[in-house]
């Protein structure tokens, strides 16, 4: 009875504050950027995401492995994937490959990143980088399966 007592009176203090006060609920133009460049950040990475979930699964159907039994090593690669996408339409990884690729004359930055075919290199790198976290996480994993099988052999 007195946490409902504390509770309604809480909720009526901040119902008077609200009332006497309209001007707390503008919102400032600023968050408003900020919330639709968020919003717009979300809608945008779920391809990648799914995109990796997708090279994931695959993976793991390759390997034999249950999907099921290794949920939180498919949605861990479909965001690694995501993560994957930001730094490169961020431009972070090619300011890391860049001078190696000039050094080399490979090819020029701008040249790389503003090709015609940008979505769907984007969309086989998500793939691939689903099905490399996850190939990754499945070798580790029976590394370690290994040596501990072989140490426990030693103990008998």
């Amino acid at each position: 009875m007195s946490m409902a007592l504390v509770l309604g009176l809480i909720f009526t203090a901040l119902f008077w504050i609200s009332f006497h006060n309209p001007e707390i609920y503008l919102v400032k133009a600023e968050t408003l950027t900020i919330i639709n460049s968020g919003y717009n950040a979300i809608i945008l990475l779920t391809i990648p995401f799914l995109l990796g979930v997708v090279g994931a699964i695959s993976r793991l159907l390759l390997s034999g492995v249950r999907v099921i039994q290794e949920v939180s090593l498919v949605i861990g690669s479909g965001l690694m994937a995501a993560f994957s996408w930001v730094g490169i339409k961020s431009g972070v990884l090619m300011a890391v490959i860049a001078p190696h690729l000039e050094k080399q004359g490979l090819a020029e930055p701008a040249q790389i990143s503003s090709s015609p075919s940008d979505f769907y290199t984007l969309m086989l790198v998500a793939v691939f980088v689903g099905m490399f976290s996850t190939n990754l996480y499945l070798f580790i994993s029976q590394r370690v399966d290994q040596l501990s099988q072989k140490a426990s052999d030693k103990r008998r």
